[in-house]
């Protein structure tokens, strides 16, 4: 019950705060670049048409909005001419038995290659070796099948990049205003999350940070592509991200440390913070949306709320407690919550002028690369994960072009399909995908069967595949399942205008056990085909962890010991590489446990010492931006902290006695209950870190 209380939450939420970020716009676009080859086939009578309105679609899916329309024009061209020649290649081949199936496992080794050049060249590259293997599933065979093909691919490949191009389209502004709601709905989530785990649900409590992190990147390209023309509400927001994101992590770590009654008992008289500071950035993303539209007052209004919330914790503590280590801790979550809630309501952020300079804004990510056919041919040569990735997809593409070919079954390109898309770089990825990919054919099969019975009409069901494309475009930025469902049902309907060879509902039923078969072959290849597991790359991944973590504790000792302004920059991208790599050990312990039948003793100390680094980062963060309000004395203690837990986290031996650090328990000035919290965590964590380090880090754990 509480599970679909929580669901219905969160829909209501999304539906409320989320959907502005949608790229409906972009979405409608494709969607209708995508109805027009499927109308056309419809009312001209040529089921090939239906091939061009997969290559539209295909084509709108690989787009990279933002870009410069040349640009997206360029590669557009040049992925449908890839697209056309290999399903040309694919259907000539068929000429000779087996012929076919060793040209789709070429194709899909070279193109699967391409993801070492970015996630836009991978997806790419998928897509051309799915056209090719789709393809080779065909029961067509000849060069004049084969030409026939190949022009209906590139003829909706050319109808979807001019039409993208010359439509309508999304300002810079526009896109980076979407991205900065994005943002926020993502920090507004991260805290009602964390005001849930104030009032006693901490099981989501890992959950947030790092899409957060994901949509903060998102927003920041947005905002550095629009030059002159973002808002300076969005450029605001670009600006302090890294400061909110140092206060939430701080917060963050401080309730996770809160495990005592007295801790505990606190958090729940914080909890209504929480959801007034979610409060507070929904109205600041409603303001952003709205403009002159926007209640006038409202985010100053939920600020006011949050702070008498906040002055009125502290007395109705003391009132029934007195000072003591829960009056300590609950002083260090008001102060970060205050300084939290006035840097999300400065008054700056409101005016929805142009901003002056972008140059003061960080300039765009450099996206120069060396040329493609080096890259291309250095991947290929190189013993590595995406040339074990490449040699996996191949393998499987084969085998399920193969099974499609020689066992006589109906529609069998939805294996082949199916195959190439759930088939990921290791066999977590894999069966995590595969079970989402399930889910989502199922709905998306019986949504198709419901339009089915309910449009007989080809031309209405044609002109249905405009919501369901748009639907999948959008879907994209909510959900795997979601995306699925709309994309199942758009191309089984696609499909049956094509292949009219039975009852849409008949259609759905096939694609689905297909989709299963697929499903099958590639974990099979992933579990025996160059098994690129997990499981080996733990003491790596923790090692990278453990330096990217020093690193930031050397730097914030120094920034501490030399009160260094100018460092604050390189202060930041050290945290962030030093939380990526937390991230990154800590989806490889999911990982690892995924494959692995029995209880793995390594990888249970692995994730204490994943969360005790993430603790150390957290606890320090929020440093980077209030050291100013600290004691000289405070700041000095604090250094030397700092220091010997970097010593612990790189020695296997104990040299240093961490545990001298930590102040008496007299009860301290309000300006120092921060710091004894600091020094509490930093002190637990890097000494259960160093203990553990050794048992992760074992030979036979090192890839």
């Amino acid at each position: 019950m509480q599970l679909i209380v929580s669901g219905r939450e969160q829909l209501l939420r999304f539906w409320h705060h989320g959907r502005h970020q949608l790229p409906m716009a972009d979405a409608l676009r494709g969607g209708v670049i995508c109805v027009v080859p499927a109308v056309l086939a419809a009312v001209l009578h040529m089921p090939l048409l239906c091939w061009s309105a997969i290559a539209a679609f295909w084509t709108c899916l690989a787009d990279e909005p933002g870009r410069p329309g040349f640009e997206c024009l360029h590669k557009g061209l040049l992925f449908g001419v890839a697209g056309a020649l290999a399903s040309a290649c694919a259907i000539a081949a068929h000429a000779l038995p087996g012929l076919s199936v060793a040209v789709v496992g070429v194709v899909a080794y070279a193109c699967a290659s391409m993801r070492a050049r970015g996630p836009a060249s991978g997806l790419r590259g998928l897509l051309t070796a799915t056209a090719c293997s789709v393809s080779a599933c065909f029961p067509a065979h000849g060069l004049d099948a084969a030409t026939r093909y190949a022009v209906f691919y590139l003829v909706g490949n050319v109808w979807a990049a001019l039409a993208g191009g010359g439509l309508w389209q999304t300002s810079n502004a526009r896109r980076a205003q979407q991205a900065t709601l994005a943002y926020l709905h993502a920090m507004s989530s991260l805290v009602s999350r964390l005001g849930q785990a104030a009032h006693g649900n901490r099981t989501r409590l890992e959950q947030g940070r790092a899409q957060l992190r994901t949509k903060l990147d998102a927003m920041k390209v947005a905002v550095s592509n629009c030059n002159d023309e973002a808002s300076s509400a969005c450029a605001r927001w670009a600006d302090d991200a890294e400061q909110a994101m140092a206060l939430l992590a701080g917060l963050e770590t401080l309730l996770a440390g809160g495990h005592d009654a007295a801790r505990r008992e606190a958090a729940i008289l914080l909890a209504p913070a929480y959801r007034q500071l979610a409060a507070q950035i929904d109205a600041s993303a409603a303001h952003l949306r709205d403009g002159p539209r926007a209640l006038p007052g409202a985010v100053a209004q939920c600020q006011a709320r949050l702070q008498q919330t906040l002055r009125a914790c502290e007395p109705a503590w003391l009132a029934t407690h007195g000072h003591g280590e829960g009056s300590t801790w609950l002083r260090a979550n008001l102060d970060l919550l205050g300084r939290l809630s006035v840097l999300l309501a400065r008054e700056s952020r409101m005016d929805a002028a142009p901003a002056v300079a972008a140059s003061t804004r960080a300039a765009p990510p450099d996206r120069s690369r060396k040329g493609w056919l080096p890259a291309l041919i250095a991947e290929l040569a190189a013993r590595n994960a995406y040339a074990r990735y490449a040699a996996r997809l191949s393998a499987a593409a084969m085998i399920a072009v193969t099974l499609a070919r020689f066992t006589g079954m109906q529609q069998a390109y939805w294996l082949a399909l199916t195959t190439m898309f759930i088939l990921q770089p290791t066999l977590s990825q894999t069966v995590k995908v595969s079970g989402l990919r399930i889910a989502g054919t199922l709905l998306g099969a019986v949504l198709a069967s419901a339009l089915s019975f309910l449009v007989h009409d080809p031309l209405l069901l044609a002109l249905i595949v405009l919501p369901l494309a748009t639907g999948t475009l959008a879907a994209r930025a909510v959900s795997y399942v979601s995306y699925i469902l709309f994309l199942t049902s758009h191309f089984i309907l696609v499909a049956h205008l094509g292949t009219p060879a039975g009852a849409p509902w008949a259609l759905a039923v096939a694609r689905a056990e297909l989709s299963v078969a697929g499903v099958l072959v590639g974990f099979v290849v992933s579990l025996f085909a160059w098994p690129d597991r997990d499981y080996h790359r733990l003491g790596s991944s923790a090692a990278r962890a453990i330096e990217g973590t020093a690193a930031y504790l050397e730097a914030v000792g120094r920034r501490l010991a030399r009160s260094v302004p100018s460092e604050r920059e390189a202060l930041g991208k050290l945290r962030r590489r030093a939380c990526l790599d937390i991230d990154t050990l800590e989806a490889t312990i999911a990982a690892t446990r995924l494959e692995s039948l029995a209880v793995n003793q390594q990888a249970a100390c692995a994730s204490v010492l994943m969360q005790r680094l993430r603790a150390l980062v957290g606890a320090l963060c929020p440093l980077e931006y209030v050291d100013a309000m600290l004691h000289d004395a405070e700041l000095v203690r604090l250094a030397e902290l700092v220091d010997d837990a970097q010593t612990l986290l790189k020695s296997d031996a104990c040299t240093v006695d961490i545990l001298r650090r930590p102040g008496n328990g007299a009860a301290p000035q309000a300006s120092s209950c921060h710091v004894r919290e600091i020094e509490r965590e930093v002190t637990e964590s890097a000494c259960v870190a160093h203990l553990l380090r050794s048992s992760v880090l074992r030979r036979r754990w090192r890839s």
